[in-house]
C-alpha cells in the first residue's frame, strides 16, 4: 500500500512499472495522463473511494468512483485493480486488490448522501430543474467544451405546458422557447437561472430572478448591436 501521497503520481509509477512487463499500460496512455488525472485533480475529495483498472493486453486504464456498480463483464480476471482511498483532493492511499474483491466492493460500497460534487456537468445540472427533453436542444446551443459561455434560462407555465426560455450571450438575438407537457414537472412555480459553461461539458447553474434575466438579455442585445454597428 502507498500511503498519503499524490494519487496521480502513485498511478504514474504503477503504470510505468507495469508497462515494463509488456502486458499492461503499453497503449492508450492518455487514459491516465488526461482522463484519470482530470478526475483526480478536479473531482476527488476526502472520503471518496475510487477503483483504478489497469486493463490487460496493455489497453489503457479506467478510473471510477465506487458507488454500487455491478462490474460483472466490465473488468476481466487478468485486469489489475487498485483501490484509491482519498484523504483530500488527489491525496490518499493506493492498494492493489484481487479481482473478486473488486467486484464485491464495487457492488456493496455506497458513498455518503451528503457528498457535494466539486463540479457538475452543466446538462446534468439543468436536467434537475428542466425536463430532459430540452437537454438536446439546449446542448446544441451552448459551447459545452471550450467553456466561458453565459446563458439565461427560465421555466414558466401555462395551463397545459411548461415553457423553457433560453438565451446566450453569444446569440442574444436568438431567444429560444421550448414547450412540453406538465407530466415531467413537480412544481409550477417559475424558475430562473444564470448558466456559465466551463470546459468539457462542466459548468454552473445559479438561481436568479426574472428581472435579472431580462436585464442580462437586454444588455447582451445592446452590446451585440454596438459591435454590429
Amino acid at each position: 500500500m502507498i500511503t498519503d501521497t499524490n494519487l496521480f503520481n502513485a498511478l504514474k509509477k504503477i503504470g510505468s512499472d507495469a508497462a515494463k512487463g509488456g502486458r499492461y499500460f503499453t497503449s492508450f496512455q492518455d487514459d491516465l495522463f488526461v482522463i484519470d488525472r482530470d478526475i483526480l485533480v478536479n473531482d476527488s475529495q476526502a472520503g471518496d473511494i475510487y477503483l483504478w483498472v489497469l486493463k490487460s493486453g496493455g489497453c489503457g486504464t479506467w478510473l471510477f468512483r465506487a458507488v454500487g456498480q455491478d462490474l460483472t463483464g466490465l473488468i476481466k480476471p487478468d485486469d489489475r485493480v487498485f483501490k484509491l482511498s482519498c484523504t483530500d483532493i488527489n491525496t490518499g492511499t493506493t492498494e492493489e486488490i484481487p479481482f473478486e474483491m473488486a467486484i464485491a466492493f464495487a457492488k456493496q460500497h455506497n458513498e455518503s448522501k451528503n457528498r457535494v460534487p466539486r463540479r457538475v456537468k452543466i446538462l446534468d445540472a439543468i436536467s434537475k430543474h428542466f425536463p430532459s427533453v430540452y437537454n438536446t436542444s439546449i446542448g446544441n446551443c451552448l459551447d459545452l467544451y471550450e467553456g466561458g459561455e453565459k446563458a439565461m434560462l427560465s421555466i414558466t407555465f401555462d395551463r397545459y405546458n411548461s415553457i423553457v426560455t433560453f438565451a446566450t450571450e453569444k446569440r442574444p438575438d436568438r431567444v429560444l422557447q421550448f414547450r412540453h407537457g406538465l407530466t415531467d414537472v413537480s412544481t409550477t412555480e417559475p424558475l430562473y437561472f444564470a448558466c456559465t459553461t466551463k470546459k468539457d461539458g462542466y459548468g454552473s447553474l445559479e438561481a436568479t430572478t426574472q428581472r435579472k434575466m431580462a436585464s442580462a438579455i437586454k444588455r447582451w442585445q445592446h452590446k451585440a448591436r454596438k459591435i454590429a454597428a
